[in-house]
């Protein structure tokens, strides 16, 4: 930990220790270093208010405790309750029915059992804490936003089948995931929801999931598996198209050479956004529209070749937040276009701004163009680069998908 992240941790303690001692009153209660809000009288029903030892390595919340000869039921674990860096190990009750907003916030416990009687779980629950496993019990029926954001050592999680929704950036950059279970009860996968999971390396969508929204971004090993009896959904080689597969939705494990395929008309918000991988990029004509942040900070990417005459609907975010900023390691160094739709490129917002290059595009497979008196084959790269000489055609087969000069002609190869 860095001295800035200590001091910053510091700072967070004393700040949230200070709020809450200044927001106490009367009918707080303090049993073991822990102070419990009333939360009715007429229920008898307390929550977990916060705690007054920042140092505590152990806490064993009870399901009730007494006070003026009263007892009282511990139902919920309030806002930033245990806020505690130090904190290794937490029981909780059986009466438990709620745990708060950051609750648990940077605890450095491993694992911790929920009790069946919790039904929601609040935003940031778990955020920043060094959970490695956790099992969410079926009794839980809501989650806050962002409830594992990251959790650097998350390895595995159980959801329940009582949710239909897997909130914004509930896994958010944590990059040790590797197994999640997604349960036939869920429905819509929000935003960001396994962005940056490093470590993910296959999901499976049931055929229950109807919505998703850039739910993927970043997570550049992640190959997406759909129920074939999802109506809504389909995948093929990792990517997530709809069920006609005219949209892709999300391609997260994009590698260097991306050939969209032919009945493609629609590149879907964030689908290769934040890719690391990406060098080239091949569009056919029948791509229309590329929606927002598709190919967001793609900082790779070397080459577009767009192939459709009339030029796709853009968003201003497409490439970059902002185009009219200089910040060409965010943008495809060269954008190819067709010759004679050069113009109307130029005069096309957002590819006004990028740096166009016409083209005449040869999509016809090789044999083709190479006459049968053409049995020796010599292929440069768009750069000028010798990558094959040889006098067996057939070894232009081994060339991955990309545009080359070939005898002389200018060729895009299609795998």
């Amino acid at each position: 930990m860095t001295l800035k992240n200590y001091l910053y941790r510091i700072f967070l303690i004393s700040f949230f220790v200070c709020s809450f001692s200044f927001y106490s009153n009367a009918s707080d209660i303090i049993v073991d270093d822990i102070v419990y809000r009333i939360l009715s009288e007429s229920e008898a029903t307390v929550e977990v208010a916060y705690c007054t030892n920042s140092s505590l390595q152990e806490i064993d919340v009870p399901e009730t405790i007494s006070f003026n000869n009263k007892i009282y039921t511990v139902v919920s674990i309030g806002r930033w309750a245990f806020n505690i860096w130090s904190l290794e190990r937490v029981e909780l009750p059986n009466s438990l029915l709620k745990i708060g907003d950051n609750a648990f916030y940077g605890c450095i416990f491993p694992t911790i059992e929920i009790p069946e009687s919790v039904t929601y779980i609040g935003q940031g629950a778990f955020s920043h804490s060094s959970l490695v496993e956790i099992k969410i019990p079926d009794s839980v029926k809501d989650l806050g936003t962002e409830v594992f954001r990251g959790c650097p050592e998350l390895k595995q999680v159980v959801l329940p089948n009582s949710l239909d929704l897997i909130p914004k950036s509930t896994f958010y950059q944590c990059n040790s995931l590797e197994n999640v279970v997604i349960p036939n009860s869920i429905k819509y996968i929000d935003i960001d929801a396994f962005a940056y999971c490093s470590s993910l390396a296959h999901l499976y969508l049931p055929d229950s999931v109807s919505e998703l929204t850039a739910a993927f971004s970043g997570s550049n090993k992640l190959e997406l598996e759909v129920d074939e009896d999802n109506p809504y959904f389909c995948s093929e080689g990792g990517i997530l198209f709809n069920k006609v597969k005219t949209t892709i939705i999300a391609y997260p494990s994009a590698g260097k050479v991306v050939t969209i395929p032919d009945n493609v008309e629609t590149i879907g918000r964030s689908a290769f956004a934040f890719n690391k991988e990406i060098n080239d990029v091949y569009l056919p004509e029948s791509v229309v529209s590329i929606e927002e942040m598709a190919f967001f900070e793609v900082r790779n990417f070397n080459r577009l070749y767009c192939s459709p005459h009339v030029p796709p609907e853009a968003d201003r975010t497409t490439f970059y937040s902002d185009l009219y900023y200089d910040h060409p390691e965010l943008l495809p160094r060269y954008v190819y276009v067709p010759r004679q739709s050069y113009s109307l490129y130029l005069h096309t917002y957002p590819w006004s701004k990028l740096n166009l290059i016409p083209m005449e595009f040869e999509t016809t497979e090789v044999d083709t163009i190479m006459s049968d008196t053409e049995d020796s084959v010599v292929v440069y790269s768009i750069d000028g680069v010798k990558i094959l000489d040889s006098s067996d055609r057939s070894d232009i087969d081994s060339l991955p998908a990309g545009l080359y000069i070939v005898n002389g002609r200018k060729v895009l190869i299609r795998r």
